[in-house]
């Protein structure tokens, strides 16, 4: 009984799932769109900053040196 249940219960299960491949993602460039590239780094400094300098058309735009 189980064996005879098998076959149809396996494409079942491949009929359920192959609507679900068609399904359109996305693609990575349109993900990160939003985002814009910085540094964060360097993660450890002697904390001495060396100098500091503002964007001239960007003062919200800060730049600071540092020497460790």
């Amino acid at each position: 009984m189980k064996r005879r249940l098998l076959g149809p219960a396996i494409l079942l299960a491949i009929a359920v799932m192959a609507p679900a491949q068609d399904t359109a993602r996305p693609s990575t460039a349109d993900l990160l769109a939003p985002f814009q590239f910085r540094s964060v780094g360097p993660s450890v400094t002697g904390g001495r900053i060396v100098d500091l300098e503002v964007h001239p058309s960007q003062p919200n735009t800060i730049y600071a040196a540092a020497a460790s």
